[in-house]
């Protein structure tokens, strides 16, 4: 009823109280999972739903959905600064997830961690191929932006018509003022699916080299694309 009542502190308390075996104490440990995660206690239910799952209680898919979750929402709890999120990111059990490596590249492009973030992308790249992770790779230039390169062509290798792949390296030549290399990769890229991001990186491309007739149209092409979304 404390449940219903969304009084989920006063649920934990009654909860934490109740001790039982068998079917009981799994009913309890799904109360309590649930009273955690209004109350944000990410830590717990990620816990509780290893558990669940573990015993039988939840189905694979749901306790692991269930466990991806809770790690996200624990990296954003803590995304104030790099140290919190730091320490937190070293206590995630899911590192290679795209979905959690995502979230946490993210978390550090906007403290300004590129690295880490390139170094998070790599390493997830490496397990599970995501096109939503290579286009972070490229959004926040690091130190050596050429070496970021050269890892980037290296998975182009295996991977010649990925999309985002091509998008990022164009991304990349571009602010390296690489502007054939930049050219032939977004157009690439553009072959493969139109694209709002590679029609504005090409306009960007033919801005700075002086061709705004080609600039224009790219601009207009990407709008076109947005309206479209």
């Amino acid at each position: 009823l404390l449940l219903d009542d969304s009084r989920y502190g006063e649920a934990l308390e009654v909860l934490r109280e109740l001790s039982g075996s068998g079917g009981k104490r799994i009913a309890t440990q799904r109360m309590l999972m649930k009273a955690h995660q209004r109350l944000g206690h990410w830590d717990e239910v990620r816990r509780l739903a290893t558990a669940l799952g573990k015993r039988g209680a939840l189905a694979e898919v749901a306790a692991t959905q269930l466990r991806i979750t809770a790690q996200i929402e624990a990296l954003r709890q803590q995304a104030r600064d790099t140290t919190g999120l730091a320490a937190c990111w070293q206590g995630t059990e899911d590192k290679l997830d795209a979905r959690v490596a995502c979230t946490a590249a993210q978390l550090f492009i906007a403290l300004g961690d590129c690295r880490r973030a390139h170094e998070i992308v790599a390493a997830a790249l490496e397990t599970e191929w995501s096109g939503e992770l290579i286009l972070l790779y490229g959004e926040c230039l690091g130190a050596d932006v050429l070496a970021q390169i050269e890892r980037a062509e290296k998975w182009l290798k295996s991977r010649p018509r990925e999309r985002a792949l091509l998008l990022t390296l164009g991304r990349l030549c571009l602010a390296q003022e690489l502007w054939g290399k930049a050219r032939s990769y977004l157009e690439a890229s553009l072959s493969e699916e139109p694209s709002r991001g590679a029609h504005v990186a090409l306009a960007q491309l033919f801005d700075r080299i002086g061709k705004p007739e080609d600039a224009n149209r790219h601009y207009r092409a990407s709008a076109d694309a947005k309206l479209r979304q």
